[in-house]
């Protein structure tokens, strides 16, 4: 019981975070660079 009970729960669990985590991961990456770049060279300009 615990052996199949241990194996479900890990698969479909990882497999869905690892999907999540991928998308959210570049699109943050995506808008902070632009947001970082045009600050400075309006701040400074």
């Amino acid at each position: 019981d615990h052996g199949r009970l241990l194996n479900p729960p890990p698969g479909p669990p990882a497999a869905g975070a690892t999907a999540p985590e991928k998308p959210p991961k570049q699109v943050v990456i995506a808008p902070e660079i632009p947001p970082l770049p045009g600050g400075l060279t309006g701040a400074p300009a």
